[in-house]
């Protein structure tokens, strides 16, 4: 089962602003928690967390002429254990 990754924007966590609305966040958290695994993360970080191994992602790479270069918004596992890794997914 693959686990939900949920920005902690919104539920007030860390929040200094403590008159800030936050709209259902924990109720949604809660709800998605019954049905399996949620991972708080912070907002930045939903789309640079390996969902296989939760390890932080980088740019992906690629060999062009003999060069490597950044493969424009493809991020990539570099944990070499990881099964994304293995597989190559970016």
């Amino acid at each position: 089962m693959m686990p939900l990754f949920v920005g902690t924007a919104g539920i007030g966590v860390n929040s200094r602003i403590k008159s800030h609305l936050k709209y259902g966040g924990k109720r949604v958290v809660e709800q998605h928690a019954r049905a399996g695994a949620v991972v708080m993360v912070d907002e930045s970080m939903t789309s640079n967390i390996c969902m296989f191994c939760f390890l932080e992602m980088r740019l992906a790479h690629a060999t062009v002429n003999g060069k490597s270069v950044k493969v424009h918004g493809a991020v990539e596992c570099i944990n070499p254990s990881c099964d994304s890794f293995k597989a190559g997914y970016t």
